[in-house]
């Protein structure tokens, strides 16, 4: 309920009691996933992965599908509109924890909206695709242009993802999910790992 003062042409005040309805604009802004909910599908079409490079050329499509033929898939979400010492940190954190997902039996893919071209070359031991405008981001409940982090998040003034991991199954389920809303690369990593 919310209080307010309306004036009136001629000077009066007077008090009125409105109960806002928000349930319609918040399901249309914000998609909210959750553990056993099947994940959206998602096509990309620039990715690169050292392993995959002669498999694959970088230009031809990869699907959710395809990155769950063999194995469950670990989805995280990198912007580049974090902080430099979140990006870097965030890098290294997926990059130190590769082999441990490798030999869990699971693919890493990590999505940002900029184009391959434009990051930072280095030998990415995972895979990397553009999510072109933050589509899969939505989709994900990770991003919304109507429902930015900087109303959430303090100190956030970008318009950015959610630093996030999903893990999803071979049968298209998610069966994990952590946000990281502090921005403190908290992905509960040996929790994860269960999932896998």
């Amino acid at each position: 309920m919310v209080l307010f003062e309306i004036q009136n042409e001629i000077g009066d005040v007077f008090s009125k009691r409105i109960q806002p309805d928000f349930s319609e604009t918040v399901s249309t802004q914000h998609t909210n996933l959750k553990i056993g909910d099947d994940a959206p599908d998602f096509t990309t079409q620039n990715w690169i992965n050292l392993y995959w490079i002669n498999l694959l050329d970088n230009s031809e499509t990869i699907t959710l599908a395809q990155l769950l033929l063999e194995k469950p898939l670990i989805l995280t979400f990198l912007d580049n509109d974090w902080s430099k010492k979140y990006i870097s940190s965030f890098q290294l954190f997926w990059e130190e924890n590769y082999q441990t997902i490798q030999s869990s039996g699971a693919n890493l893919l990590m999505l940002n909206p900029q184009s391959i071209d434009y990051l930072p070359k280095t030998n990415y031991l995972f895979h990397l695709a553009q999510d072109t405008n933050k589509e899969i981001a939505q989709a994900y409940g990770v991003y919304s242009k109507n429902y930015p982090i900087w109303d959430r998040i303090s100190g956030v003034d970008n318009d950015v993802m959610m630093p996030s991991v999903f893990v999803i199954n071979q049968d298209k389920k998610i069966v994990f999910i952590r946000k990281d809303e502090g921005f403190k690369l908290d992905f509960g990593f040996s929790e994860l790992l269960k999932f896998i």
